[in-house]
């Protein structure tokens, strides 16, 4: 009898690096089981089963999420940021409900390469605590998540980020500079207009390809980029780029000379790929990558810098071409000896 498997993350609202996250780990449980019968949670379902070859139930048709986790063996919960109440204590409660769930049937839980807090409210950390302690692996993918946990005498398993483990293509640079935006709270107009100004002035005959990385989100941000862009110089004809799938982000990065990212996966393609990068930083994990690899950064809150910061960027050396990302990868191992204790 097939082996069933449950997922549960923020999949189907086609945010590039959730949907990364979750192509590597089908990736993996199919190497683990060629057989393996996986239902995803997502709120786009026929998205789902078409892009990754799964079951799939729809997020918030409860009952129907229910019956997927009566009767599977597992639940997977990640990757990603879910379990924190920064963006929303209404996610948070949800994923805790969808682990409660699998608890309350007695059924294996792997918290699977997530980070970790923050949790502002004391009884959803006292949930959180208490429904973690009930699986059976987790593997969080920085320090501070680790360092959060074992104050609950919780000891995860140190991991990667799975995004790490996509392939990328040889730089084959076209004379363009993408930009990827997000809506934040810290963003500001006056932070996009100089960054326009910037691009214009230290980035003469580029090429502009404006990424955002989930439409339903980033799209009017980058438009408004893409207005100042035009306005600066009637010249500029700048491209909002929607990619579909990850090969498609890949392909399209690969043809960059420069990146000025916001998401964390963003950056990470742009590292992975050897293009000259420059984050912004709005998140402790953009500036831990940031740092990683000594890269400058850009602060929404600091439009003053920008003039300086992108000038440099313009002109310095891409010693990321020359790195080895060998030992940047997600070590299956580990995970595949968990499955089969688990199984």
């Amino acid at each position: 009898m097939a082996k069933k498997v449950c997922i549960s993350g923020y999949y189907g609202f086609h945010n590039f690096g959730d949907e990364a996250v979750l192509s590597v780990l089908i990736d993996n449980l199919r190497q683990f089981d060629s057989g393996i019968d996986i239902t995803v949670f997502s709120s786009d379902t026929e998205y789902t089963k078409k892009e990754y070859r799964v079951r799939s139930v729809n997020s918030f048709k409860i009952f129907d999420v229910i019956k997927a986790i009566k009767n599977t063996d597992l639940l997977i919960s990640g990757g990603g940021s879910l379990l924190q109440d920064a963006t929303s204590k209404k996610s948070l409660i949800y994923y805790l409900f969808i682990i409660f769930l699998a608890s309350f049937f007695k059924k294996k839980i792997v918290i699977f390469a997530q980070g970790i807090g923050p949790i502002q409210s004391e009884i959803l950390q006292k949930i959180t605590v208490s429904l973690l302690k009930k699986a059976s692996y987790i593997s969080v993918r920085d320090e501070n998540s680790k360092f959060y946990l074992q104050r609950y005498g919780i000891n995860p398993v140190m991991c990667i980020d799975p995004v790490w483990n996509i392939d990328v293509k040889e730089p084959r640079p076209q004379g363009r500079i993408g930009i990827q935006l997000r809506n934040w709270k810290t963003m500001s107009e006056d932070f996009l207009r100089l960054l326009a100004v910037s691009v214009i002035k230290y980035f003469p005959n580029h090429d502009v390809l404006i990424y955002p990385f989930q439409a339903s989100t980033d799209s009017a941000i980058c438009q408004r980029f893409s207005t100042y862009l035009k306005s600066l110089n009637p010249d500029c004809e700048p491209e909002i780029v929607f990619c579909d799938t990850r090969d498609e982000i890949v392909n399209s990065f690969s043809t960059l000379n420069a990146l000025i990212a916001m998401r964390f996966h963003a950056c990470l393609v742009g590292i992975k790929t050897g293009i000259k990068t420059l984050p912004i930083s709005y998140d402790i994990k953009v500036d831990k990558i940031a740092n990683d690899f000594s890269l400058k950064t850009l602060k929404p809150d600091r439009p003053d810098t920008i003039d300086e910061i992108v000038r440099e960027f313009s002109t310095s050396e891409n010693k990321l071409s020359e790195l080895d990302f060998t030992n940047y990868r997600f070590r299956y191992e580990k995970f595949s000896a968990a499955l089969s204790r688990i199984f």
